[in-house]
């Protein structure tokens, strides 16, 4: 490999769509040339380098010249007055060889104003589409028997979400009944996740497409399972690249893992079962007034989920709608099923008042609690009970337990962190530092540690100081990564399978999917050969 510490022809674009019209192509939209060499930075990923760590919101900033003050809201002779509002899109992209590369895309969450003559600059942060599912709380039907995939279109759908932004895995757990009432978007997809177990996750992509991958993504995903590329401290001889080709550069930093510890996982799971008959689930007996031809709507939202819901009556020995009044009374309802739903009341012929109401419905309560647990002995003996703090809901027990099963064979037993940074010194590092994303495998190699073996990549951070396409970038990524797990136990003990029973097999009561032998349906799946998953 020919090795050199220069590498030009980066173009990178960075644009705001001021104009909030849906593209970057008006006047001043491509804000590129205004960016001062202050720093670009990008992060997203993992809220922590370990997949046992939730999505965080992505996040970049950047600084613009505004000498001119076309960026001073204030300023009524900019051609961008009225348009210099928080929540227009921005995207940041790199288009290198021939390749376009989205590094973010996101919305405008603030800037700052430097009105000092000696610094005319605007300082813009931007925050991607998670940040606006932390602002919309969502109230759904009632569903029952879904993958956990099926869910999060759901909760994308509830959100507003765009459809053709969305990469969805399908999901490995399942739900006996699902529904959401006030609860955040960004919430909501959290526990999901969760129900999940990792190494799933919930993130935006640089492109702006919503990403959900499931427990088995790194078991399918040929990124996951095939180092993508090798990295290596530098020789000492500074004109020498990496023993593998690839270096990282000053700090590396290396977290043992200990902290991280998981060998005991304990959950309540609670089972639901509906009730045959319908029953009140909600009433009020607040009086309301209803006008000539008015439609009144009142939000009934009762203590369990429900299904099969029954506009409210007004006939009959035992109406649902106790009222007065010259009018005729009626009631609709905005769906059936869920913890909530509208009642719409509309009074014909004259005017009404209501003096009491109930919902009827078959309400869907805890029937039971059951506890699920998930130990591994050796390593309570070893390093003390450390239990998961989290909780898995939304999953049946049956995920549940299989969740603590993967929770527990992955960190029963530490597994290294470290965060690599790596500059584009050359062509070959620079494409690295562009199309390296979450989970992808890498090898990672540091003779001072002793250390030689894969790692997910779970966190990135970008930082960028120089962006002219006819100078070397000064572009540097950190990637935080934590040590793939060591290979699961190849001959588990198993009956009636040669060479697998007493004096051959072992026993292995944990969970522990390896990539070669775990039944894929239209892959890999013969019997007596592969093994079910978690």
């Amino acid at each position: 490999m020919t090795w050199s510490p220069c590498v030009t022809g980066a173009a990178y674009q960075i644009a705001v769509d001021w104009a909030a019209d849906g593209d970057f192509i008006d006047p001043f939209d491509n804000v590129t040339d205004d960016v001062l060499n202050r720093g670009i930075s990008i992060a997203y990923g993992r809220d922590q380098g370990r997949q046992l760590s939730p999505g965080r919101v992505g996040s970049a900033g950047f600084v613009l010249c505004n000498v001119e003050r076309l960026y001073s809201p204030e300023n009524t002779d900019s051609d961008l007055h009225g348009d210099l509002e928080p929540g227009r899109e921005t995207h940041i992209q790199a288009t290198f060889q021939g390749t376009t590369y989205p590094l973010f895309y996101g919305r405008l969450n603030d800037f700052t104003v430097n009105a000092d003559r000696k610094d005319r600059s605007v300082d813009f942060s931007a925050l991607d589409g998670l940040s606006t599912l932390q602002g919309v709380k969502i109230s759904t039907a009632l569903y029952q028997g879904l993958r956990t995939g099926e869910i999060v279109a759901l909760i994308l759908d509830a959100a507003g979400w765009p459809a053709d932004r969305r990469d969805i895995d399908t999901g490995a757990s399942f739900t006996h009944y699902w529904w959401e009432e006030g609860t955040t978007a960004f919430d909501a997809i959290q526990r999901v996740v969760n129900a999940e177990g990792p190494p799933a996750i919930a993130y935006i992509a640089p492109g702006g497409t919503f990403t959900f991958r499931d427990r088995h993504h790194r078991l399918l995903r040929a990124e996951s399972l095939t180092a993508q590329a090798a990295f290596a401290a530098a020789r000492v001889e500074c004109d020498s690249p990496a023993v593998t080709g690839l270096d990282y550069t000053a700090p590396f930093t290396y977290q043992h893992g200990w902290r991280d510890i998981v060998n005991d996982v304990l959950q309540d799971v609670d089972q639901r079962a509906q009730n045959a008959d319908l029953s009140s689930v909600w009433s009020t007996e607040s009086p309301f007034s209803i006008l000539t031809g008015e439609t009144v709507e009142i939000k009934a939202v009762a203590s369990d989920p429900f299904l099969d819901a029954v506009a409210p009556t007004t006939s009959g020995d035992d109406p649902d709608i106790v009222y007065t009044g010259s009018g005729i009374v009626s009631a609709t309802l905005s769906r059936t099923s869920g913890q909530s739903t509208i009642i719409r009341v509309t009074s014909i012929g004259g005017p009404a008042t209501v003096l009491s109401m109930r919902l009827r419905a078959r309400a869907v309560p805890v029937g039971r609690t059951i506890q699920v647990r998930e130990q591994d002995p050796a390593s309570i003996t070893l390093h003390g009970l450390r239990t998961y703090p989290q909780e898995i809901a939304l999953a049946t027990a049956n995920d549940v337990e299989a969740v603590a099963e993967v929770i527990v064979a992955q960190y029963a037993n530490r597994r290294p962190l470290v965060s690599m940074r790596v500059v584009a010194q050359d062509p070959t590092h620079l494409v690295q530092i562009f199309s390296r994303t979450l989970s992808d495998l890498i090898s990672i190699r540091n003779d001072e540690l002793g250390l030689d073996a894969g790692f997910y990549i779970e966190q990135i951070e970008h930082t960028i100081t120089r962006i002219d396409p006819d100078r070397p970038p000064i572009h540097a990524v950190v990637f935080g990564c934590e040590k793939e797990r060591d290979a699961p136990n190849k001959n588990p003990f198993t009956f009636d399978k040669t060479g697998a029973g007493f004096d051959d097999g072992f026993f292995d009561p944990i969970a522990a999917d390896d990539p070669d032998t775990i039944w894929i349906w239209d892959t890999q799946s013969e019997f007596d050969t592969h093994e079910f998953g978690t």
